[in-house]
């Protein structure tokens, strides 16, 4: 770092008091310019700038009524100790550590690349199948387990016939107790025997709705039981003709019955207000509807109240028929039918509770 540059002497009339003099002269006129003009930034800059002119900072001396200190020398930096004194061997081992050059370095292998994919090939495979996500579901909740539906009761295998005296109030009394079923039974086996037949009746027994069920050998054909039908008529004392409804008696095999009833059905003729019609010209009227005429009925037309209460001119009438296969019951839902003149509406029923004397719906 280089010294200073050294003051001029400090002699009278020499140059470095002349240049004191008019730097004093300068700042002073300076000073008087300021405090006769306003204060303001642009007074000070004229002033800085005129002892400028007259003063350069970077060789200022310093103005003889001021004593400076003089300007302290910087410290010289000692000289540095001499490296210790090592043995032949170490420097040899110092020169081999600094001049060898590391051993160099196997090269890390890359792995060979394959031939590059297009972007199609590479979106294609990253739609690939994918591992199934698991869902973790709501814990197992802790209900009883249901209880199992009891199964439906077998049907009977036997094969049976049914005699429709439901209806029939005269008939109902001579065969309740079980020493006239009793009686029935081996009326029928005579009867069968005596015409040769070798099909043989089990018993007889009652419905729930009044009607005698009579039961035969599951291996008896259904052709052979339909051959029964006179033999059980004759022994049991059953009329035959179906033209007289009121003392008619009807026997059938035991299949699928549906029931339908018919609302909206006048209840009497213009020409007799006092007397209802009975089953005999219900079961007139019904047969001249074309959809119903060729009905196997098990329980003929009758009205759903007691004809002694015929109180109303419109009434409904139920009846039941043989279904076996059960669609002939939708099919008459769809059909249009006419009793007395009077546009009926046809409906569903089921029976609620046995036949009684008017006997709407007995059932086997």
């Amino acid at each position: 770092m280089p010294p200073p540059p050294s003051a001029p002497p400090s002699t009278t009339g020499g140059p470095a008091s002349s240049y004191a003099e008019d730097l004093k002269a300068a700042v002073d006129d300076a000073w008087h310019g300021i405090k006769t003009a306003d204060f303001s930034p642009s007074t000070v800059f004229a002033a800085f700038i005129r002892i400028a002119s007259v003063s350069d900072f970077a060789h200022c001396n310093p103005l003889p009524h001021q004593n400076f200190p003089p300007h302290p020398a910087p410290p010289e930096h000692p000289p540095a100790p001499p490296p210790p004194a090592v043995s032949g061997e170490e420097d040899a081992q110092m020169d081999l550590s600094q001049d060898v050059p590391a051993p160099p370095t196997a090269p890390v292998p890359t792995p060979p690349q394959g031939p590059l994919e297009s972007w199609a090939a590479v979106t294609t495979r990253s739609k690939g199948p994918q591992a199934p996500k698991v869902k973790l579901g709501a814990p197992p909740s802790q209900t009883t387990p249901a209880k199992a539906k009891p199964a439906d009761k077998p049907c009977s295998r036997h094969n049976q016939v049914v005699i429709h005296i439901g209806c029939k109030s005269h008939y109902t009394g001579n065969f309740s107790g079980e020493e006239a079923l009793l009686s029935a039974s081996r009326a029928i086996n005579s009867a069968l025997a005596s015409t040769g037949q070798s099909s043989h009746c089990l018993g007889v027994r009652c419905s729930q709705f009044g009607n005698l069920v009579v039961v035969f050998l599951t291996n008896t054909s259904r052709n052979v039981i339909s051959a029964t039908f006179k033999p059980i008529r004759a022994a049991l004392q059953l009329p035959g003709n179906p033209w007289h409804p009121d003392a008619y008696v009807r026997l059938s095999l035991d299949c699928h019955w549906s029931f339908l009833s018919m609302a909206n059905v006048p209840t009497r003729a213009p020409d007799s207000p006092n007397l209802p019609y009975d089953p005999a010209q219900l079961l007139a009227e019904v047969r001249l509807n074309p959809a119903f005429k060729d009905l196997a009925f098990t329980c003929l037309p009758s009205w759903v109240s007691d004809p002694k209460n015929l109180t109303k001119s419109q009434l409904s009438i139920a009846f039941a028929f043989e279904d076996p296969s059960g669609t002939l019951v939708d099919r008459l839902h769809r059909e249009e039918a006419f009793l007395f003149g009077a546009s009926v509406c046809i409906k569903s029923w089921s029976p609620s509770k046995p036949a009684v004397a008017h006997a709407a719906v007995p059932t086997a």
